[in-house]
């Protein structure tokens, strides 16, 4: 969102460190598989925000493409246990 404002400009350091911090923090953050309603994975919220880290994938940020890269693997196998799981 910033970067879309700032146009052509590089987002500042600071920023772009601390959108980086939040999604590795996200990405380690542990959650209680049977608080989650459809996938039943520690990282079942992923899947929650993934309409938000989308927006991100437009970033031009190097360093938050592959904290990106990581959250969406992450998504990718929260998915497949979700969907294993509730077809045994």
């Amino acid at each position: 969102m910033d970067e879309m404002k700032s146009g052509n400009m590089s987002l500042p350091r600071q920023r772009v460190s601390e959108a980086a911090f939040i999604l590795e923090k996200l990405r380690q953050l542990d959650c209680y598989p049977e608080i989650q309603t459809q996938y039943k994975s520690k990282k079942g919220h992923l899947v929650s925000l993934m309409p938000i880290f989308a927006e991100l994938v437009m970033s031009n940020e190097a360093g938050l493409k592959e904290h990106l890269r990581l959250i969406f693997l992450d998504i990718s196998e929260a998915v497949q246990t979700g969907t294993t799981s509730t077809s045994d």
